[in-house]
């Protein structure tokens, strides 16, 4: 009898072992695997990872386990030899990554293990396409918490296309960011809050922008270095750093256009619905003396986090394009639909990326940073618009281009 019950618990036992498994493959069988899209340029691409260190900020809180002034920067470039080099994971350290998301989103890392074999399109210490340098440089900053990954179809679609694009990972505002001696430091949802002397939630976030701006000179420093030779890479000459633009999503875009503001080496920004209702008016009485972009999901123009607009708009000196997106959402530009074959099915994602959202993006991101950098006319940028009826392009304080 009692034999009879051991056999019975180990069978339900392996059976709830099984049960996952068997739900995952069902899924993936109905949803497969999205793989990212070849970015189809003329360059291949390479990408290099470099540790940096910031400045130290005095900021209440700031304890030095949490607050490091380490942070990492992803370079990729366009190559002209992937012979012999690793093709990089989709996910650079996934494993952690994935867990991290699925944590913070609270899914089952079931529905991302997937993440872990899919390839991206770089691979690592390429060799550099240098006939054809300097190139324009880009910054991506992401939003809290995400990780660059999530932008990388953006990503290696610019680079293929003659531009050195660096993702930014910002410590503890990041899901997770994972250091070459193997440290790992995961986001902190209060983090902000653990920023502000006084606690209030949107002090908090203001000085943990203004933080996270510094980490974009800072980058912007390092890569002066980096191309003239006082750090020795085989990158040295590559960029052309009179042509810096900067790419931000939510938090992340709200960094940016902060920097871009103050930045007098920043010369071009576009940023996706950008948090700005944490600023005061003194950040941004700079406004914009350069070419930007500032998409507006429907989604967030009804967000808590929407505003800010109005001042920076008011002190600039060149008027913004503004973007307006119906039905899309806030999350839309993070590429869940290639995390998960379930986004659209759980609506992560909205009707705009279902119809081509994700390569009307890209085209807009490329003609215009080409208008600002190659000589390209913000012409296309509303021809690109008028060829959907779900997007309109306008200048800022204007009815009409």
């Amino acid at each position: 009898m009692r034999k009879s019950r051991s056999n019975g618990s180990s069978s339900i036992g392996f059976i709830a072992l099984l049960l996952p498994i068997a739900i995952v493959g069902v899924m993936l069988y109905l949803f497969p695997i999205r793989p990212l899209p070849d970015p189809g340029g003329q360059y291949k691409v390479g990408v290099r990872y470099y540790e940096l260190v910031g400045i130290q900020q005095d900021y209440h809180a700031i304890d030095s386990e949490m607050f490091t002034t380490r942070f990492m920067a992803n370079v990729w470039y366009p190559a002209s030899s992937v012979e012999r080099r690793s093709r990089q994971p989709w996910l650079k350290d996934a494993e952690i990554l994935f867990e991290a998301l699925a944590s913070f989103y609270d899914v089952h890392t079931a529905l991302l293990e997937h993440t872990k074999s899919v390839k991206s399109n770089s691979y690592e210490r390429a060799v550099p396409h240098i006939e054809d340098t300097p190139y324009p440089v880009i910054l991506i900053s992401p939003g809290f918490p995400s990780h660059v990954s999530l932008h990388l179809a953006y990503t290696e679609y610019l680079v293929s296309r003659g531009y050195v694009v660096v993702g930014v990972e910002h410590p503890v505002a990041a899901v997770a960011v994972v250091f070459p001696d193997g440290e790992v430091i995961y986001h902190q949802p209060d983090f902000a809050l653990l920023l502000s002397e006084d606690e209030d939630f949107d002090e908090g976030v203001r000085t943990a922008m203004l933080y996270l701006s510094d980490d974009i000179s800072r980058t912007i420093d390092f890569l002066e270095h980096l191309n003239n030779g006082t750090i020795d890479s085989e990158l040295q000459g590559m960029l052309d750093l009179s042509r810096i633009g900067l790419i931000g999503h939510s938090g992340g875009a709200g960094v940016v256009v902060h920097n871009a503001t103050v930045e007098p080496r920043v010369r071009a920004v576009f940023a996706f619905d950008a948090a700005l209702f944490a600023f005061s008016a003194e950040d941004l009485e700079n406004g914009f003396a350069i070419p930007a972009l500032l998409i507006q999901t429907e989604e967030w123009l009804t967000h808590d986090y929407f505003g800010g607009y109005d001042a920076v708009i008011r002190d600039s000196s060149v008027k913004p394009l503004i973007l307006d997106i119906d039905g899309a959402k806030h999350r839309d530009f993070a590429m869940l639909d290639f995390i998960s074959p379930l986004a659209p099915v759980l609506d992560f994602t909205s009707g705009f990326m279902r119809r081509n959202g994700h390569l009307f993006t890209r085209d807009l991101l490329l003609a215009f940073f080409d208008s600002a950098f190659k000589d390209g006319s913000t012409e296309l940028l509303f021809d690109l618009a008028d060829t959907r009826k779900d997007t309109r392009l306008t200048i800022a304080g204007a009815d009409s281009p």
